[in-house]
């Protein structure tokens, strides 16, 4: 991945960007180009947002209040269960 110069982020965002400005837009040009073609308000400066970020950090927000999950990778209690089973 990579952005242009100046960018607080580097997203696959900012790489689109960053591929239409080696290819000859202006910043602004390209800046524009993808957010016509994702659909994402005009008014958003994409070498600043950090959308992965904050979905990262909704979904953690998320699982934290379900108090269901941790971060083994595997559920609570199905290692026990399957010696239980023999398994």
């Amino acid at each position: 991945m990579k952005a242009t110069a100046g960018s607080e982020v580097v997203t696959p965002l900012t790489t689109l960007v960053a591929t239409l400005v080696e290819k000859g837009q202006t910043v602004d040009q390209a800046q524009t180009a993808v957010k016509t073609a994702f659909g994402i308000d005009s008014t958003v400066d994409l070498t600043k947002l950090d959308h992965l970020g904050k979905a990262g950090h909704a979904f953690k927000q998320e699982r934290d209040k379900l108090g269901k999950f941790d971060d083994r990778p595997w559920p609570k209690g199905w290692v026990s269960r399957r010696r239980k089973e023999g398994v």
